[in-house]
């Protein structure tokens, strides 16, 4: 024919192996074919009403519970149990935290080979940092991070400061926010260079000293670099949109005014989220339009995604449109 046919994965696998990693994420449909190739070692290609022989030995991998899954009606049981044969459970890091200092020598000495890098020590507050974190994202997220430490470090040694603000918390002992983790986070906050890595939240210490944390907010809200001030508007819409509300804080935010499309969007995402939360406090900065045009509309259109706008107070927002 004139297009040529691809040979699949259970076909160049033929008289091997094939590990089928995140098996729990497969839709139904390929499901059914790798249970039908497991059942009579045949396949067919796509496109083609042939059958294959295939001889392949399987290991199949997945963080998700499949039992969950099959009574939620997204995993098959006929292919759970043909997959069962023999099964390994392999506990999540955050069950293991003694093996975490070991993957990040490993990783970090694999980094900065790659780099051309060269790290002596890692410092116990740096380890103790890692332990403490849930590792949702398992070895996998584990690995980006101290890729970033060495990214981040400015010499031969990783430190707490290497680490991104969602571990500050976990190095810090609890005391005023202006000791270790503000000075790690006001190192850090220069080089963020994407939003993710700007929205991954504030470390909990903060929650305790609030007062003590608007001054350096607010020099946040003034720096020259975008996700900086990003952070700081971010830092207002999590921790002072409740009992530690007022509405200067929002007029303030409203009076930023930017070309960065990252620093406008957490300007409506925060004004969206204030008036969820304090709707008749913040609605006057919308009619007397405060802000600049576009910061406005999505900001309007933000808040009218919301589940917590009723749905009167959405029909009275379209009209403010600009």
């Amino acid at each position: 024919s004139a297009i040529k046919q691809r040979r699949g994965k259970f076909e160049q696998a033929d008289g091997g192996t094939l590990f089928m990693d995140e098996i729990g994420d497969m839709s139904l449909a390929a499901q059914a074919k790798v249970l039908r190739a497991l059942q009579e070692n045949r396949i067919s290609r796509v496109g083609s009403d042939k059958d294959i022989e295939v001889n392949v030995r399987v290991i199949a991998a997945t963080n998700k519970n499949l039992r969950e899954e099959i009574q939620k009606g997204n995993f098959r049981e006929d292919l759970f149990f043909r997959l069962s044969v023999f099964r390994i459970h392999l506990p999540s890091l955050r069950e293991r935290p003694g093996d975490i200092a070991e993957y990040a020598r490993f990783f970090a000495a694999q980094f900065a080979d790659r780099m051309g890098r060269r790290i002596d020590t890692i410092d116990k507050g740096y380890i103790a940092a890692l332990e403490r974190h849930a590792w949702h994202g398992n070895v996998r997220e584990l690995r980006n991070v101290v890729e970033r430490s060495l990214i981040m470090a400015e010499g031969n040694a990783l430190t707490v400061g290497c680490l991104s603000p969602e571990f500050h918390a976990a190095s810090c002992d609890g005391s005023v926010p202006d000791s270790m983790a503000l000075d790690a986070l006001e190192r850090f906050l220069p080089h963020i260079d994407n939003w993710a890595t700007c929205d991954s939240g504030v470390p909990a210490v903060f929650k305790k000293h609030k007062n003590e944390l608007l001054l350096n907010v607010y020099k946040w809200l003034d720096s020259d670099k975008p996700y900086t001030v990003r952070y700081g508007i971010g830092t207002l819409m999590r921790l002072y949109l409740d009992e530690d509300f007022d509405i200067k804080y929002a007029l303030d935010v409203a009076k930023i005014r930017s070309e960065e499309y990252y620093v406008n969007m957490m300007k409506a995402w925060y004004i969206a989220t204030a008036l969820a939360k304090q709707y008749d406090a913040v609605l006057p900065i919308l009619k007397e339009r405060l802000m600049d045009s576009w910061s406005h509309n999505k900001a309007i259109q933000k808040a009218r995604e919301s589940y917590r706008i009723t749905p009167q107070q959405k029909e009275y927002l379209s009209t403010l449109k600009v």
